[in-house]
């Protein structure tokens, strides 16, 4: 695509960016003659939003359903595609490492690769898979979850243990498979002090230093699921990252780098520590009260201003600071008078 087509296509739209009328930009976006998306689909998609807001409720409601449906059927459709693909090694033929790196190449966000990717690998084993997401009683992330626990001897029990649970609930399933042993409190150092030079590129100059993490090199995701399913797509194995948006009923921990708390180019430190229900819905209810401060509900920032109000409270060295500077305010208040 040039770049003066670009231009003048996103010009286009922009110029009608508080028209009531979404078919208006569609028009518009037809008319830049395929330089931001094929023309046959923006009439098609017009189409479809006239057709849409002729729709009476009746109509609009019980349509939705059939058009979910339609959707999981062509999710199923999708994995078989994918993995016969990667069962031929066509994506090697035509130089791409793995279906991660194809699927992204064909506009899949990176979660959503990493998902289907998995999803068809393991489908191929056990395609009753596919049968149970294209009737809706399991969903993809629910696949993602159990596919490392998945075997040919446990695989039918687990699967219809999973069907219609929610994320937090097939989390739940997973840990009783495998309690494990209590793991110790760790506190690691995970990045160095920045120099001061860097902390003044990018939009967040001056803000804390937690570089942005990088997706892991592009191989094969299908043949070798994340350990213990989660990496960096999967962050605690819990829903994709949606910063600020609730997941599951509870709001997401997600954390943008400018938004780690601690003083800008200082040591980033990892907390990790086991905890029970009554410490999360503690942890969610303070999530809560601060969204109005931390829109994002970063944990650092949750953990820091919770022990901030602890120490303020039991601290004898801050109850003492706290007298001498309301002694000296007095005494100033004094002096003037």
């Amino acid at each position: 695509m040039e770049d003066s087509e670009r231009e003048d296509g996103l010009g286009l739209i922009g110029g009608l960016e508080g028209s009531k009328n979404p078919g208006d930009v569609l028009d518009l976006v037809s008319m830049t003659k395929g330089s931001l998306v094929n023309v046959e689909t923006a009439r098609d998609i017009e189409t479809e939003i006239n057709h849409c807001t002729r729709l009476n409720d009746t109509e609009l409601w019980e349509g939705l359903p059939r058009l979910a449906r339609g959707e999981r059927e062509q999710l199923a459709k999708f994995l078989i595609h994918l993995g016969e693909i990667e069962r031929r090694d066509l994506h090697l033929d035509h130089a791409h490492s793995g279906l991660f790196t194809y699927l992204v190449m064909l506009g899949f966000s990176e979660w959503e690769a990493r998902a289907r990717a998995v999803a068809a690998h393991k489908a191929r084993d056990f395609p009753s898979i596919l049968t149970l997401l294209a009737t809706g009683r399991l969903h993809l992330y629910a696949v993602v979850l159990l596919a490392p626990h998945l075997t040919s001897e446990n695989h039918e029990s687990l699967l219809n243990k999973a069907c219609r649970r929610t994320t937090r609930e097939l989390q739940a399933m997973i840990a009783a498979m495998d309690p494990g042993t209590a793991r110790r409190d760790v506190i690691r150092v995970v990045s160095a002090p920045a120099p001061a030079a860097s902390l003044d590129n990018g939009p967040d100059a001056g803000g804390a230093s937690c570089a942005t993490p990088a997706f892991p090199p592009a191989a094969s995701p299908a043949s070798a699921p994340p350990p213990d399913g989660g990496d960096i797509l999967f962050p605690e194995f819990g829903a994709p990252p949606h910063p600020g948006s609730p997941a599951d009923g509870a709001a997401s921990t997600a954390m943008r780098p400018a938004d780690c708390c601690g003083q800008a180019g200082s040591t980033r430190l990892r907390f990790s520590f086991d905890g029970d229900e009554e410490l999360e819905k503690s942890f969610r209810r303070a999530q809560e009260l601060l969204r109005h401060k931390y829109p994002y509900g970063a944990m650092g920032h949750i953990f820091h201003d919770a022990l901030q109000a602890l120490l303020d409270r039991i601290d004898p060295d801050r109850r003492i600071a706290r007298k001498l500077a309301r002694a000296r305010r007095r005494g100033r208040l004094g002096a003037t008078q």
